[in-house]
């Protein structure tokens, strides 16, 4: 089985759904708690999850379409309207995450800043 590592940064407001899509893959718990923002501080904007996954999975990443399909087989719904609005705000890279944040111009938030 072929795997990839992916990195893909979510916002605040799509956090708990990637949080309960992720869960449904094999060591997806905890996915999407790193919390990101502009200046460090809370509230966090942004939340990303990092690392290696089948490739097949990494595809979903990228297809709306495919997402559905691949969560259906792990027992999860997730309508096609709300699997794209998910995709189409995400960021999604085969780069690091680090890479990816400092692109986006996101620092982690600190607790307690």
């Amino acid at each position: 089985m072929t795997e990839v590592f992916q990195t893909m940064v979510v916002t605040a407001a799509f956090a708990p759904m990637a949080r309960e899509l992720a869960s449904a893959v094999p060591a997806g718990l905890g996915m999407f708690v790193a919390g990101y923002s502009p200046t460090g501080k809370a509230p966090a904007t942004h939340y990303v999850s990092e690392g290696w996954i089948k490739a097949e999975f990494a595809v979903a990443l990228t297809d709306p379409a495919t997402l559905v399909t691949v969560l259906k087989a792990a027992d999860v719904k997730v309508t096609l309207e709300n699997a794209k609005s998910l995709l189409a705000q995400a960021t999604v890279s085969a780069l690091p995450a680090s890479e990816v944040l400092s692109g986006m111009g996101l620092l982690p938030v600190s607790e307690g800043v």
